[in-house]
């Protein structure tokens, strides 16, 4: 079944993906802009691209991860175990000001949002309307894959039971930002960049100690 809130805790904590500067921006990075290759995503099976991803995990991927579960991508944000979570999270308050120095982002993906079609077990087309401008020309498009249903359906199981026990445990959801782009020497590759124009809810949290900062500030 499809979720219909896709819940993703993230807080950049090596800054490698400039994630403060692009919530406002209405967008969120992946790592292949950190020198990764967009053309392994033409020319690899995609079986092989999820499970590096998903196990052992990969530094420069095409992919971002999501959960059905928010505990579990709260605890991804927070760094922290998903028995630890709900009581971690108690520590933490929106951030309602306009300060970058906030602990972590929840963003909320609304499937109900996007135009789904099943290409295969586990892998959906998805399209919508684009917020940036740059994306507005055509429905910007999506590949959103449950990674268990999808390794499953190869068929090979023990080949990549560790993804699949990975997944399983953080129901685990990718998206691969689609959206083609023509770049330098007329390549043609992904964007690398993902919408938020799908996302009901994109909230950052902040402890109480820096909030109580930005309240002595103002």
């Amino acid at each position: 079944m499809l979720p219909k809130i896709l819940y993703r805790g993230d807080n950049d904590w090596k800054n490698e993906r400039s994630l403060r500067v692009s919530l406002k921006g209405g967008y969120v990075q992946t790592n292949i802009l950190q020198g990764g290759d967009g053309r392994e995503i033409y020319v690899e099976p995609l079986q092989s691209l999820v499970t590096k991803h998903v196990h052992p995990g990969w530094s420069k991927t095409h992919f971002l991860s999501f959960s059905s579960d928010k505990n579990i991508a709260l605890s991804y944000a927070m760094r922290c175990t998903n028995e630890e979570a709900e009581q971690k999270f108690e520590g933490h308050f929106e951030n309602l000001n306009d300060t970058d120095d906030w602990n972590f982002a929840l963003l909320e993906c609304s499937t109900d949002k996007i135009k789904l079609n099943l290409l295969e077990p586990g892998v959906y087309e998805g399209l919508f309307q684009a917020n940036l401008l740059e994306f507005r020309q055509k429905p910007y498009r999506i590949i959103l894959i449950n990674v268990v249903d999808f390794l499953k359906s190869t068929g090979d199981n023990q080949q990549y039971s560790h993804a699949i026990g990975n997944a399983k445990r953080d129901q685990e959801w990718l998206i691969l930002p689609a959206f083609e782009k023509q770049l330098n020497f007329n390549k043609v590759e992904n964007s690398g960049i993902l919408d938020l124009n799908c996302f009901s809810i994109i909230k950052t949290y902040i402890t109480e100690d820096k909030l109580n900062m930005v309240s002595v500030e103002d």
